[in-house]
């Protein structure tokens, strides 16, 4: 006899939970990721007698918007495909702020 498993019928059955929780996991590792690519690239630079520039406001806000798109689909009842496109804008945005973050410490 097959004992059906509730937490994966409750995950096949809500396709939109599964795609927000995944995407808000993947924000969180690559936040984590970067953060630590920069600070590492600090370090780098102090050794070197280097200054490394300072942040902007632009990048302090982007990352709060980054962070907005990926809890707006837990707030608001969408359609699939427009969650998809939000979660993936997200964590898009925050790997482009991440990157040019970078280039504007290496100068």
């Amino acid at each position: 006899m097959l004992v059906k498993n509730k937490m994966i019928d409750f995950l096949i059955t809500h396709p939109e939970l599964l795609i927000c929780t995944l995407s808000l996991l993947i924000f969180i590792i690559t936040f984590i990721f970067y953060s630590i690519k920069i600070s590492k690239l600090k370090k780098t630079l102090a050794a070197e007698n280097i200054l490394p520039a300072k942040k902007t406001a632009s990048y302090t806000g982007s990352l709060i918007l980054c962070f907005i798109a990926e809890i707006l689909p837990f707030l608001i009842p969408l359609s699939l495909f427009v969650l998809t496109i939000i979660c993936a804008c997200g964590i898009l945005g925050q790997i482009i702020v991440f990157k040019e973050r970078i280039a504007t410490i290496r100068g």
